[in-house]
């Protein structure tokens, strides 16, 4: 929550843009936590099987699949943030100050608030998935693990129709990328392609999508307006 709320104000106070302001304090963050952890893996063993562990990372016998609980976590996660932003005044009004800051601004939006709100959700979201990640590699914690998530993120949101542009985009699209993206390593190798191909394939994704949403995507003023 604290680093989401640090890069809305230093976007929006600081006049810096998002995406450039978010892989620069991502950078710095994955600096500083390497030179606090001296470069060393932190082994959190102790915590296996306790009540948190459990929490995040336990497992359901469903129909004999074992079914783990940050699937359900993720579920949870996509319906109550689908909710709000299609639903509830708050979500409409981060998709206006997306689309047209100067004209939701006078509509009566703060839209310093909106924007750095936005960010502190974005924190919180990739907390939750820090612990997540942490407790399924065994409590075994590497201070660069984070970074390999960086470029597969990017595309997910590409994919599932958010530009970089604002004003455009949905939750369930989103996860509908996330599980796109999530796929293509595994289907890489499964059609013969080295593992190192995915990041070429994660490129071209990337290009493809932007090239796709800036001659045929939608504009939320067009959506509002039906």
């Amino acid at each position: 929550m604290a680093r989401g709320a640090c890069v809305g104000a230093i976007v929006v106070y600081g006049k810096i843009s998002s995406l450039v302001a978010t892989l620069g304090l991502s950078f710095f963050s994955v600096g500083i936590v390497n030179f606090l952890a001296q470069g060393q893996n932190l082994e959190l063993r102790e915590a296996v099987g306790t009540f948190g562990n459990q929490v995040f990372v336990g497992k359901w016998d469903i129909l004999g699949l074992q079914v783990p609980n940050h699937f359900f976590i993720s579920l949870i996660r996509v319906a109550v943030m689908h909710v709000l932003v299609r639903y509830h005044r708050f979500g409409v009004r981060v998709q206006m100050v997306g689309d047209n800051p100067a004209s939701a601004r006078q509509m009566g939006i703060n839209v310093e608030r909106i924007r750095v709100g936005v960010f502190v959700l974005t924190g919180v979201a990739g907390a939750i998935s820090g612990l997540i990640l942490v407790q399924t590699a065994n409590m075994v914690w590497f201070p660069l693990s984070g970074k390999g998530y960086l470029l597969p993120v990017l595309a997910a949101i590409f994919v599932g129709g958010t530009p970089v542009w604002g004003g455009v985009g949905t939750i369930i699209g989103a996860a509908f990328g996330a599980l796109t993206i999530g796929r293509i390593p595994s289907g890489a190798v499964g059609a013969g392609f080295a593992g190192f191909w995915t990041e070429c394939i994660f490129g071209i994704v990337i290009i493809v999508t932007m090239v796709v949403h800036r001659f045929w995507g939608g504009r939320v003023s067009s959506w509002l307006s039906r």
